[in-house]
C-alpha cells in the first residue's frame, strides 16, 4: 500500500482472501482513529459483513499492544537481518519483507514450540529452501544475446523469497536491478557488502579558533627591545649609519 487511500481496497481483498483460503470471516477489526478507518466506503463494509469495528482512545496505544509488540518485533528482526549482512539502508523494504516470513516458518515456545505457519496450516513448514539472508550467490542468467564465452551466471546478492514464486529474490551487483530466479548457487559464509568499503572521503580541516586579544590587555603589555640589535636593522640607539651591502 502506497497511500492511506487504497485502505478500502487492501482491507476488501485481504477479508476475501481470508474467506476463500481459510474459510473464516472477520468478526472484529480494532484500530486507531485514523481518518482512512473512518470514512464511508469502510464503515459500509464492515456493516454489510457484519463486522464490529472498535476504536482505541486518543493518545492510548496500549489499548491495541498486540500491534504495537508485533511491530516492533519485525523490525527487531530486520534490523537484525540488515546488520547481519552490511546492507545499505536503501534495502530496508526487503529487510521488512523477509522479517515476517522468517518469524512464520520460526516455532515459538508461547505456541507449543509450533511455527505460526504449522498451526494456520496443519503440517509441518519445509526449511530446506531457506538461505542466508543477505549472503553472496550465483543466479543463472537468461539473456539470450550472449556468446558462447559469456559468463552463464551473475554474481548477486540473496534478498528475500517472493510471494508469487516458487524461486528467490536477487541483486545483481553489476547491472544494479533485482530479478527472481530459481538456479541459483548460494556462498552462505561470503557477504559482498562486508568486503565493499566506503571510499575514503577527506574530512575537512577546520582551523583552529584562535581568540582576539582585547585591546586594553596589548596596551597594558610592556615593549621589551631584544638584547642585541639585529645586523639588518639598524639600532634606534645608535647614531652610526649601517654599513652598504655588497653587491650579489
Amino acid at each position: 500500500m502506497r497511500m492511506k487511500s487504497e485502505t478500502f481496497t487492501c482491507l476488501a481483498n485481504f477479508c476475501a482472501m481470508v474467506k476463500n483460503q481459510f474459510n473464516r470471516t472477520i468478526k472484529h477489526v480494532r484500530t486507531d482513529n485514523g481518518q482512512e478507518f473512518l470514512s464511508n466506503n469502510i464503515q459500509k463494509k464492515f456493516h454489510d459483513h457484519g463486522i464490529l469495528h472498535k476504536c482505541t482512545c486518543v493518545d492510548t496505544p496500549q489499548q491495541n499492544g498486540i500491534a504495537k509488540r508485533k511491530h516492533c518485533h519485525l523490525f527487531n528482526v530486520a534490523r537484525c537481518l540488515r546488520f547481519q549482512a552490511n546492507l545499505p539502508i536503501s534495502f530496508w523494504g526487503e529487510c521488512i519483507l523477509t522479517a515476517p516470513y522468517l518469524i512464520n516458518h520460526t516455532p515459538s515456545p508461547h505456541l507449543n514450540h509450533k511455527s505460526p505457519y504449522e498451526l494456520l496450516f496443519q503440517k509441518q513448514p519445509s526449511y530446506s529452501h531457506l538461505r542466508v539472508f543477505g549472503c553472496l550467490c550465483y543466479a543463472q542468467t537468461t539473456r539470450k544475446n550472449c556468446d558462447k564465452v559469456s559468463p552463464r551466471a551473475l554474481r548477486c546478492v540473496f534478498l528475500g523469497y517472493p510471494i508469487h514464486h516458487k524461486a528467490y529474490r536477487v541483486y545483481d551487483l553489476e547491472y544494479k536491478n533485482f530479478f527472481i530466479s530459481r538456479d541459483v548457487t548460494f556462498e552462505e559464509n561470503i557477504f559482498p557488502y562486508h568486503l565493499m568499503t566506503p571510499d575514503p572521503t577527506p574530512s575537512p580541516v577546520l582551523p583552529l579558533p584562535i581568540p582576539e586579544i582585547p585591546s586594553n590587555i596589548v596596551s597594558a603589555q610592556p615593549t621589551t627591545s631584544p638584547p642585541f640589535p639585529s645586523s639588518h636593522e639598524p639600532s634606534s640607539t645608535s647614531s652610526t649609519p649601517p654599513l652598504p651591502t655588497r653587491p650579489k
